[in-house]
This record gives structure tokens, C-alpha cells and sequence, in this order.
């Protein structure tokens, strides 16, 4: 997975293009984070929409001993 951190045009207005001319590029960066949870799992998903510092939770899953 690539994560596109912004997108640089670099077309000029009112100028003719040909197909095929570069009108911009795509600048790569920033962080995805994918969480992969087990079907039917008790899960309490933290949805505060606020930043998180490197090793604090972003979810919870109840331990299959306690069921």
C-alpha cells in the first residue's frame, strides 16, 4: 500500500497541453496503520478522533479466557 501525501500540479493555466505531457506528480509520505481484528472478537475501538502518541492504544479486545 502507498500512502500519497500530496499532489503537486505543475500544469500552467491556459497553456496547451499534448496527451501524454506531465501535469503534476504524486508526493509519497505520511503513515497508514491497518489494525486486523479476529471475526466475532469483543472489540472497543477508540473513536475520539484525536491524535495518538506512539504506543498508546487504538483498540481493546476482550481476552478469550474471560469469556
Amino acid at each position: 500500500m502507498d500512502a500519497v501525501g500530496s499532489v503537486v500540479l505543475t500544469a500552467v493555466e491556459n497553456r496547451q497541453m499534448a496527451k501524454g505531457d506531465q501535469f503534476g506528480y504524486f508526493q509519497f509520505g505520511g503513515s497508514d496503520i491497518i489494525l486486523l481484528f479476529q471475526n466475532k472478537v469483543d472489540l472497543d475501538v477508540n473513536i475520539d478522533g484525536d491524535y495518538r502518541l506512539v504506543g498508546s492504544p487504538a483498540a481493546r479486545c476482550a481476552s478469550a479466557i474471560n469469556r
